[in-house]
């Protein structure tokens, strides 16, 4: 996968180059989230970077739109991409409130996801995050009618609305949280791609895997498909993918894709418990692996 969707910002720079690293590193200020009088943040969302100075969500917010105007250039750039290398390996997270209890979530991509209506000279989200594990199991549909794809599915009505309806207000609010992008996704039984407008979303096949399949996501491909950075850090992957295991209460647990199977009537792409590509009946139930962009 590429480290970025639009081709015209050029080659990233070489990350041996450690006096550009060290630079963008002295740049970043320590983190003004909000902390309690037990030293626990109360932020809608944070990275716990620096536990008594994690970054909230108006640090968050200015890195991914200072990453979205400037691309590489950012010195955010190198943080959040460093950020990201750390939370694979190390287990780290951001944390999100929803309702009263907080949730582990992952940086997906760095100015991957375009957005839906552009805002002050930027067409791009700066920041894609991702639950780490399994929010919830649920149907995908209430039936196993694929024609109106992953737009008519009752899990995209419910994390577009009551979901997203239980983030906290600044997340909910799209100059300080987050803002809605374009989406693209394989249909049942036809070969023209669906364009949707997600604030809340399940990542697609080609997000996960970077690769079309013939008998599932067979038209995710070219210009506006793209596979998320911090899945495209397992290498070699041909339907299988390690970073893409998720658990539901310490158990690997199958969850959905928004790709509907290209020639599978009533059946959605899935992730298997094992990391390997799969589909399921769309009234089956399944993980859910919330996504959003700042």
């Amino acid at each position: 996968g590429a480290y970025v969707s639009d081709a015209s910002a050029g080659p990233e720079p070489a990350e041996a180059d450690l006096a550009q690293l060290t630079y963008a590193y002295r740049a970043i200020p320590y983190g003004t989230g909000e902390v309690d009088g037990a030293g626990a943040c109360t932020e809608d969302m944070y990275i716990p970077y620096d536990a008594a100075n994690p970054f909230g969500l108006a640090d968050i917010k200015e890195a991914a739109n200072d990453i979205a105007s400037r691309g590489y250039d950012s010195g955010y750039w190198w943080l959040y991409k460093h950020l990201m290398y750390e939370d694979e390996r190390n287990k780290t997270n951001a944390r999100v409130k929803v309702g009263a209890a907080y949730h582990d979530v992952q940086i997906l991509g760095l100015r991957q996801d375009k957005l839906s209506t552009p805002t002050d000279g930027r067409t791009y989200a700066g920041l894609t995050f991702g639950w780490r594990d399994i929010y919830e199991i649920k149907q995908l549909h209430t039936s196993s009618d694929t024609s109106g794809g992953w737009a008519a599915a009752s899990l995209s009505t419910y994390l577009q609305s009551t979901f997203f309806s239980a983030l906290g207000s600044g997340l909910r609010d799209a100059s300080t949280g987050i803002v809605e992008v374009e989406k693209r996704q394989q249909p049942y039984n036809s070969h023209v791609l669906q364009q949707t407008r997600e604030k809340v979303f399940s990542p697609s096949m080609f997000e996960v895997y970077g690769l079309p399949f013939s008998n599932f996501n067979a038209d995710e491909k070219g210009p506006d498909c793209f596979q998320y950075q911090s899945f495209a850090l397992f290498e070699g992957q041909d339907g299988y993918n390690d970073l893409a295991i998720k658990q539901s209460n310490g158990v690997n647990t199958h969850w959905w894709v928004r790709s509907a199977r290209v020639n599978g009537e009533g059946k959605f792409g899935t992730v298997h418990t094992d990391g390997t590509r799969s589909a399921n009946w769309a009234n089956a139930t399944g993980g859910v692996v919330p996504c959003f962009a700042l």
